[in-house]
């Protein structure tokens, strides 16, 4: 870890919704390709008919509504295929799904602060933001600024849309509190001349990281205590050899701890920044200064000197709303990082609970790991229970395909074998993702005669996507079909060309209406 991986945390804005990382879902052994249309495939099956305003989660007792959930499961579908791809395949369903669900929850956290902070958001807020809206929907339509209301709704008409459908009052509701809240923490934010005046320090800095991630946290803090001992007995001398034997940030160990000239405009984290501001030149931390996404840090400061821009007397407001805005930042960040600590989540609808319960399974395991067992038995229960009630024919597919990706992190080739056939089964046999992964696992099997039979139903509905056709090229080398060998290189050749005639003039289609974000 180093200090470059600290300032491009610092620079993160938190945005009000909930991201966390689902990815893990299709990337663990996974094929990376997408496949347009594919609900088009379930015409046959038997379709759920289900209450817009069922209760499909609690967020600390306060529900999230199915419309609500679907209209960002939408948009969310919307802002992929506005980039030229899609997750409506069953590998990828449930990272969509718990997206989704993690917007609309992210939405109902950042509700409950606003309101905690004594906000809400009246009628007035509610048609000021509506108005804007309409601004910039007139706009996309080109219609004039005074165009009517009735206008509006006869063009939104013509491109199948509606403006109470649109514009939801529940949703400029949220976005009226939303902006309220960011406007009450910018006023709240604003900093002081002193802290202006400390934000553009300069600072040169040594340090010692001592993690807390690879030992346990009392550990660290004990062998960080242990290290600035040493430090006092030498007066500090010794800071660079410390350093150099002890620190666990790879970015400047080697170094002797040597951070250069910092300041405000740096992106230190400012547990770092405010350690170090307590400091006289010479002095380094007399107890461990903790940054709990890191660690414990020793720091010394070396000297000071005056960073402020050359023009800033004469531009000092807009550095003070530079600054602020950092404040702003870290304001919105600290709030969510609480809320989402303390939030209690209940998940009543039954392929959703599973959804959500996968991704916890990959959250609590962290970056890279594999879920726990029982972690992952959980996930599994869940949607063998929802099987039994789901008989939607692409419900059923995406809960097999997930259940799939469990069996695959518990290494259990057979019974992920099983999960993906009744996946691909639920599809009619129509989806070249999952076919791609069921000929691969026959294929391990030595089985030929299945990896074959599967590995053509993924040629056959592959369509356009020239990564399954790549797959399927490199799996029939490895079987030994020059047949099949040929009729794929073909394919992308034919495919390579149709791209180059086209690259020079490739029509880009109407554009979507779009809320703007605010």
């Amino acid at each position: 870890m180093s200090l470059v991986t600290i300032r491009n945390k610092t620079n993160q804005m938190s945005k009000g919704v909930i991201w966390v990382s689902a990815i893990a879902l299709i990337l663990v052994g996974g094929f990376s390709g997408v496949f347009n249309g594919f609900g088009s495939l379930f015409n046959k099956g038997e379709q759920v008919q289900t209450n817009p305003e069922d209760v499909i989660a609690k967020v600390n007792g306060d529900p999230i509504t199915r419309s609500s959930y679907e209209q960002a499961l939408s948009e969310q579908q919307r802002q992929m295929e506005m980039y030229g791809g899609s997750m409506t395949g069953p590998l990828s369903a449930g990272e969509l799904h718990v997206s989704a669900l993690n917007r609309v929850i992210g939405q109902q956290l950042m509700i409950q602060i606003a309101k905690k902070a004594g906000l809400e958001a009246t009628s007035k807020d509610i048609d000021a933001t509506r108005e804007k809206h309409l601004t910039d929907i007139k706009q996309q339509l080109g219609l004039k600024p005074t165009a009517s209301q009735s206008s509006v709704e006869a063009e939104m008409a013509k491109v199948g849309q509606s403006l109470d459908r649109f514009l939801p009052a529940d949703r400029l509701a949220t976005e009226a509190l939303m902006d309220k809240y960011q406007k009450f923490i910018e006023r709240s934010a604003r900093p002081s001349d002193q802290a202006v005046d400390a934000y553009y320090t300069g600072m040169h800095t040594q340090h010692i990281l001592v993690e807390n991630k690879k030992r346990p946290d009392a550990q660290a803090k004990d062998q960080a205590t242990k290290i600035i001992a040493q430090l006092n007995a030498a007066k500090g001398a010794n800071f660079e050899a410390l350093a150099k034997q002890y620190s666990d940030d790879p970015g400047t160990k080697a170094k002797g701890g040597d951070d250069g000239w910092i300041n405000g405009t740096t992106g230190y984290v400012e547990e770092f920044m405010n350690g170090a501001r307590v400091l006289k030149p010479g002095e380094w931390s007399q107890t461990p200064v903790l940054a709990p996404q890191f660690g414990y840090f020793i720091i010394k400061l070396i000297g000071t000197r005056d960073d402020k821009p050359k023009d800033f007397a004469t531009k000092r407001e807009d550095y003070v709303k530079q600054i602020g805005q950092a404040a702003v930042s870290r304001r919105q960040q600290t709030d969510m990082e609480a809320a989402q600590k303390a939030m209690k989540v209940e998940v009543s609808d039954p392929q959703l609970d599973g959804d959500w319960k996968l991704l916890n399974a990959f959250k609590n395991a962290g970056q890279g790991s594999k879920p726990s067992v029982a972690d992952a038995n959980i996930a599994l229960a869940a949607y063998d229970k929802a099987l039994k009630v789901t008989k939607d024919h692409f419900a059923v597919a995406q809960m097999q395909a997930q259940k799939g990706i469990l069996y695959r992190v518990l290494d259990k080739p057979d019974d992920q074998l099983k999960a993906f056939v009744a996946a691909e089964t639920a599809t009619e046999n129509m989806d070249p993702d999952l076919a791609l992964q069921i000929g691969d696992l026959y294929k391990k099997k030595k089985d030929t005669a299945n990896a074959l039979t599967y590995f053509k139903i993924a040629s056959k509905y592959s369509y356009d996507n020239p990564g399954t056709h790549s797959q399927l090229l490199q799996f029939y080398k490895e079987l030994n079909k020059p047949e099949e060998v040929a009729i794929e290189q073909a394919w992308l050749a034919k495919y390579q060309a149709q791209q180059k005639a086209n690259a020079a003039n490739s029509p880009m289609g109407g554009q979507p209406l779009t809320v703007k974000s605010r």
